[in-house]
């Protein structure tokens, strides 16, 4: 893979220009001795921004949410208790669906509406499970059933959106769906997490400059949601730190350019840069010891700047203050940048994903080009 990546970075002559990779977190990739990006770094002799796919750590969260639900139930390819309901959902009679009633619900207004948020927003791009997974959660929140249903698809490991979208459904048909009293009180407690917790990091995800933003706030909600349900909060905060490294120091710079990271905060970051113009040490990945209380600022070393070298981002603005970025030209144009910056990809026919990024060189657009190699083996590229 690592073997391709280069052929084809070499062929197009753009080996000073890769600024970073966005991959999915498969070891093949993310190995530190043989993975394809460490290879791939070690060719082009520098070390890249390293770019985890958020959704594919997302899908991590919610699998070991299920573990701690339905313990063994979901192991295997198939999950028999959604074959059960794919086999049944002909003679369900649709108009007998019923609202997700949990007294939980009826508490957590700011998760619920940063939620609904979320989906307004993602409204626009989404299709196929994503516009069906974002209608289902909207309407759980509101007290509502759809009125149109889709019929349910595949549910192998593969598709792994499936267990949310199964789990919601099967939640508004348990009076037409045969449940044993802990199929029902699992299905119960997921459908609370994916309408209060999940839907909104899923759909979240792919906002680049409000990643760091977005990852800290998820591991905060994490912790908190103890309150709710300790097994899924403690099997999820567990599954999270081990994956928190994309969140190092190195990458906490992005969420300067975020409309959600207050101006205090961002005061906060700037006043630790302590601006270095020498960054040519290796990249800096060191999470916080204690996330479940950490800020933003609490992440930020000299080495956030490691974001800003290899986008080639002009950090001039760092030296006004934080009031007057909105009128600067640097900044902006660093903000148009990061926008267009990809934290998600799309896992094709199960294989693993990288792509390249690399800032245009022209100081007008300062867009970004997104190259998918699609790679799944060392002749497949």
């Amino acid at each position: 893979m690592a073997s391709k990546a280069e052929e084809t970075i070499r062929h197009w002559k753009f080996e000073d220009r890769v600024g970073g990779l966005c991959f999915d977190t498969t070891a093949s990739n993310t190995g530190i001795h043989a993975g394809c990006c460490t290879l791939l770094e070690q060719k082009l002799g520098r070390p890249l921004l390293n770019l985890a796919c958020r959704h594919h750590v997302m899908e991590l969260i919610l699998a070991s949410a299920f573990k701690a639900t339905f313990g063994d139930a979901t192991s295997g390819p198939d999950v028999q208790l959604f074959k059960r309901f794919q086999k049944k959902w002909p003679t369900l009679i649709k108009a007998n669906a019923t609202i997700i009633n949990d007294p939980r619900l009826a508490d957590h207004d700011e998760w619920k509406r940063t939620t609904l948020e979320a989906l307004a927003k993602a409204a626009a791009t989404t299709r196929d499970d994503y516009k069906e997974l974002a209608e289902l959660t909207a309407k759980a929140i509101k007290g509502e059933v759809p009125t149109t249903f889709r019929k349910p698809g595949a549910h192998h490991y593969a598709r792994w959106m499936a267990k949310a979208i199964y789990t919601l459904k099967m939640t508004m048909f348990k009076n037409e769906f045969e449940l044993t009293p802990r199929e029902l009180r699992s299905l119960q407690e997921m459908s609370v997490f994916i309408i209060l917790i999940y839907a909104r990091a899923w759909f979240e995800a792919p906002l680049a400059a409000d990643a760091p933003f977005n990852d800290l706030t998820l591991f905060h909600d994490l912790h908190k949601y103890r309150d709710l349900n300790s097994k899924i909060s403690e099997a999820t905060v567990k599954t999270f730190k081990r994956h928190f490294w994309y969140l190092g120091t190195d990458l906490v710079g992005l969420a300067l350019f975020s409309d959600k990271v207050t101006i205090e905060e961002k005061t906060k970051m700037v006043e630790k840069l302590a601006i270095d113009k020498d960054l040519d040490k290796k990249r800096w990945t060191t999470a916080p010891q204690d996330p479940s209380s950490a800020t933003l600022s609490d992440l930020v070393t000299k080495e956030s700047l490691f974001s800003f070298t290899e986008l080639k981002l002009d950090a001039s603005f760092l030296q006004s203050p934080v009031l007057s970025w909105k009128e600067n030209e640097a900044y902006n144009q660093g903000k148009e940048t990061v926008q267009h910056l990809a934290v998600t990809m799309i896992l094709r026919n199960g294989r693993s994903n990288l792509s390249l990024i690399i800032p245009r060189s022209s100081p007008r657009t300062r867009a970004i080009d997104k190259l998918s190699c699609k790679l799944s083996s060392a002749t497949d590229g």
